[in-house]
């Protein structure tokens, strides 16, 4: 193996581990509010997004509609999102947070900026820009068709 397949083999076992660690460390403070991992990578989505279609939530996150939808069906019975059907188009609709869900998130966000303090607090701010930069080049091969 070259140099450089040493490191991307490397690297791509790295971000196995890390995402290991990180679902581990994460799950203990979304257990808390009796969340799946895959219901609260929902949540952060449209918590970003402020507003989201449920068709889009499945690009995001890389899954099918049919996954999403279960899973926002899920949320929606705890009452945690809210489904708003399109005006424009039926087939449509619209996720937002509920004020319950929101709180919820503003848990999670202070729990999750304090681990993340710590995780980070020996990388210099231009080491983590290139890592992600890195990483978005990365996200944006996965979209890209390669058959």
């Amino acid at each position: 193996m070259t140099h450089s397949e040493n490191l991307k083999s490397e690297f791509f076992k790295l971000m196995l581990e890390l995402t290991a660690g990180l679902e581990a460390k994460v799950s203990a403070i979304f257990r808390e509010f009796d969340l799946t991992f895959s219901q609260s990578l929902i949540l952060f989505q449209i918590n970003n997004a402020g507003q989201i279609k449920s068709k889009d939530l499945a690009k995001h996150q890389y899954s099918t509609k049919g996954a999403i939808s279960q899973l926002l069906d899920v949320l929606e019975a705890k009452n945690l999102i809210k489904k708003t059907q399109s005006t424009i188009d039926k087939r449509d609709w619209y996720i937002t947070l509920t004020p319950n869900a929101q709180t919820i998130m503003n848990v999670i966000n202070a729990a999750q900026k304090a681990k993340m303090e710590f995780m980070y607090n020996q990388i210099k701010s231009t080491e983590l820009a290139t890592t992600v930069a890195t990483l978005k080049l990365i996200k944006s091969n996965l979209s890209k068709n390669i058959d």
